[in-house]
This record gives C-alpha cells, structure tokens and sequence, in this order.
C-alpha cells in the first residue's frame, strides 16, 4: 500500500519563499525584488533553480509585486519587468510547471477613495500582457480582502490558464474582511479554480485548523504555503522559530489532512522544500 501511494503521488510540490530568501541572499530592500528581473537575473535565476533542484514541481515567477501602483503607472516597466520575471522562471524550469505569481495591491477596499473598477482594472491590465506569455497557471495568493480576490479572478478568468487562489487569515481563521472559509467557498462557487487555500500563516498555529476547514468546505484542492511565524530582525539577519524537523512534521499533518498542493511561504527555503519532498516520499 506504502509503494502504491509513493506511485501515485497524489501532492504537488511547490516552491517556498522569494522575498524573504533574497533577503539570506543579501537584498536588504524589499521594495527592489521586482527591478532584480533585469539588475540581477543571475541572482533571481539562482533561486528558481535552487528550487528546482530541491524538488518543486511548480516554481512561481518573481512578480509578487508587479502592478501599476507599486511601480506608479509605469506600462512600460510593468511589461518589462512581468516578461523578464517569466523568462528567468522559464530558464530555469527544466521539466516542472512555472506559476506567473500575483499578490495583493496593498490597499483598503473599505477606504472611499479605492474604487472596485480601479482595482479590477489593475489586475486587468496584468492579465492582458500575461495572457499570451508562456506560463502554465496562474497563483494569485495572499489575498486578504474578498473583494480584491473576486476582482482579481474576474480580471484573470480570460487568461484561458489554470487558477489558484490563496489566502492569509488573521488569528480567528478569518480574513482581514471578515470572511470564514465557509463563506469564501461560497462566494466562489461559481468560479472555475484549479485549486484554493492559504499561504502566509503560521505554520504552527493556524496551518493545519485551516486546511481542517478547506477539507470541510470546500469542492477545490487545497493550497498549503504556510510560513515559519513571525520573525526577529537583528543586523539586517531575519530568523524564525520554527525548525526545520518542525517545519515537516508540521507539512506531514497538513498533508494528511487532504493538502495537495504543498509548499512554503516567509522564511522557508530550498532546504525546507527539500526536506518536506523526502518526508513526503516516505510516508
């Protein structure tokens, strides 16, 4: 039965962190990681193919970031910089799947001055220079206001590419909108998603309760990218703390649960990817 399952492999291995491994690899600004697409390729095509040779079955590109506010109107940049991020990934795929990777705009859906339309426009504008792009799916993750997820799937939904959606929640399981997991199954069930679930929450307090709850819920395979908690900051160095033996004990709860497609978000690195596809293997 053990070599059945080890045969059938019923998990996809994504990747873990960028941000925070470029952060190891001493970028200090955040900010910069999308301009690193055409000021260090070498250094963003490294960490793909660390991944890569870890065991990732799907690697994202390198444009958590990208859009028309965090790069102030820029169309010129932003096709750049989106066409650079899917180049490297590709260089660097070998035989595995590349995700194009869309985060959050960084804005208050309850502030009166953010319109909805400006929002899905924005997304929109994303989706058109991808559409024809050579990426396998698209990841749109650590959604935190229902209201930017749906407007970002209605820009997507044209692309004619595999979704994934994740999201981070708060303390209570909630999203910062307010939002269970019941109630985000809901308001997407007449979306058409490859899969649905979470990055970016604590691997060891809230990861496995909220895969319990997809489990419970939800028609769609489950996403899992949790982080390592919260870090501590001394000399520009982040650690965390969390072990890696405790990383992967806590990945082999999730999996069992009924997780599918597993990976790592903040403060994991090739060796966490590395580690979780032996454990996985063993089981």
């Amino acid at each position: 039965m053990k070599n059945d399952r080890k045969a059938k492999k019923d998990y996809i291995l994504l990747d873990g962190a960028m941000g925070s491994f470029l952060k190891q690899n001493g970028i200090s600004n955040y900010k910069s990681i999308p301009e690193l697409n055409i000021k260090n390729e070498d250094l963003i095509k490294k960490v793909h193919e660390e991944y890569v040779k870890s065991g990732s079955d799907v690697i994202l590109t390198n444009s958590f970031s990208l859009n028309r506010i965090n790069l102030k109107s820029n169309e010129h940049k932003l096709k750049t910089l989106i066409k650079a991020s899917i180049d490297l990934a590709n260089q660097s795929k070998k035989n595995i799947l590349v995700a194009y990777d869309v985060g959050p705009l960084g804005i208050d859906m309850n502030d009166k001055f953010v319109d909805s339309k400006d929002v899905y426009e924005t997304y929109y504008e994303i989706a058109k220079i991808i559409k024809d792009l050579d990426i396998d799916m698209i990841f749109i993750e650590t959604m935190y206001q229902m209201q930017e997820a749906l407007c970002a799937l209605d820009a997507f939904k044209d692309t004619n590419k595999d979704i994934f959606l994740s999201f981070t929640f708060n303390e209570d399981n909630r999203l910062y909108s307010g939002e269970t997991t019941k109630d985000i199954v809901r308001l997407l069930k007449d979306y058409k998603l490859k899969a649905l679930g979470f990055n970016c929450v604590d691997v060891r307090s809230k990861a496995l309760s909220l895969t319990k709850e997809f489990k419970t819920y939800s028609p769609f395979p489950i996403i899992a990218k949790p982080n390592l908690g919260i870090p501590k900051e001394k000399d520009n160095i982040l650690t965390y703390g969390v072990l890696e033996s405790e990383f992967i004990d806590e990945m082999e709860s999730i999996y069992k649960a009924g997780a599918i497609y597993i990976g790592g978000c903040c403060g994991t690195n090739p060796i966490h990817i590395k580690l979780l596809k032996e454990r996985l293997m063993d089981i």
